[in-house]
C-alpha cells in the first residue's frame, strides 16, 4: 500500500513538473511571437519617425548651416548633399542594409532605392501549438506580403525626411527589390501624399491606400 501510494505521489509530482515545463515554454514562445510582432509593427511604421520640423528649424536658424539651408532653398545641389551628408537624416535607411542614391531638381527629387529587406524581415512563418513553437519557411507570397507596408513605409520615411530639409513638392523612386518586383516602375509622392499617411495612423488599410494612390 505504501509502494503504491509512493507511485502515485510520484506520477502526480511528475505530472506538475510537467507542466511547468510546458508552461514555461509556452511564456518563452508568446514572449518570443510578440517580440517578432512589435519587430514587424517598427518596420512598418517608420514613416512615423525620423526628424521632426522643430529640429530641423533649429539646423536652419545655426549661424554655421544657415548659408547651407539658404543655397538648398535657392536650387544648390552641392548644398543640399552636404546637408544629407552632414545631418544623415536617412541613415536609418542606410542601416538596415538599403542603398539609395539621390538626384535634385526644382522642387523635385529622384531616388534610386535599392531595397533588401531580407536582413531585416522575418523568414519564417512561426505558430504556436500547444507549449512548442512551430516554424515553417514563408512562402513567395507570404514575403511579399510581410516586406510590402516595410519597402512603402521606407519610401514615405524617405520623402518626408527630404521634404523636411528642402522645399521638395514631389519625389520619384526607382524601387530595385529581388523579393518584390517593381518592373522599373518609377512611384511619385508628392507632400500631401505624405502629410496624409502621416495623419492617419497605420492599419490594416495602409497597403491598399497606398498602392491605390502611390502606386496607381
Amino acid at each position: 500500500m505504501q509502494e503504491q501510494t509512493k507511485k502515485i505521489t510520484e506520477a502526480v509530482i511528475d505530472q506538475k513538473l510537467a507542466e511547468k515545463i510546458a508552461n514555461i515554454k509556452k511564456e518563452k514562445a508568446l514572449d518570443y511571437l510578440a517580440k517578432l510582432q512589435k519587430h514587424q509593427h517598427t518596420l512598418n511604421t517608420l514613416h512615423f519617425y525620423g526628424t521632426t520640423l522643430e529640429e530641423v528649424n533649429i539646423h536652419k536658424s545655426d549661424e554655421y548651416f544657415s548659408t547651407w539651408f539658404q543655397d538648398a532653398n535657392n536650387g544648390d545641389i552641392h548644398a543640399m548633399h552636404s546637408i544629407l551628408d552632414h545631418f544623415e537624416p536617412l541613415e536609418i535607411i542606410t542601416n538596415m542594409g538599403h542603398n539609395y542614391r539621390s538626384r535634385f531638381s526644382e522642387n523635385s527629387a529622384e531616388i534610386i532605392l535599392d531595397f533588401r529587406p531580407d536582413q531585416v524581415t522575418p523568414q519564417f512563418h512561426y505558430e504556436l501549438d500547444g507549449a512548442d513553437l512551430l516554424k515553417r519557411p514563408l512562402t513567395l507570397e507570404e514575403r511579399k506580403e510581410n516586406i510590402k507596408p516595410y519597402l512603402y513605409s521606407c519610401i514615405l520615411r524617405i520623402a518626408k525626411e527630404l521634404m523636411l530639409y528642402f522645399p521638395l513638392n514631389k519625389i520619384s523612386f526607382l524601387v530595385n527589390c529581388p523579393t518584390i518586383k517593381m518592373d522599373k516602375k518609377v512611384l511619385s509622392v508628392t507632400s500631401e501624399q505624405v502629410q496624409y499617411f502621416l495623419e492617419n495612423k497605420y492599419g490594416d488599410t495602409f497597403i491598399k491606400t497606398f498602392e491605390s494612390t502611390v502606386l496607381n
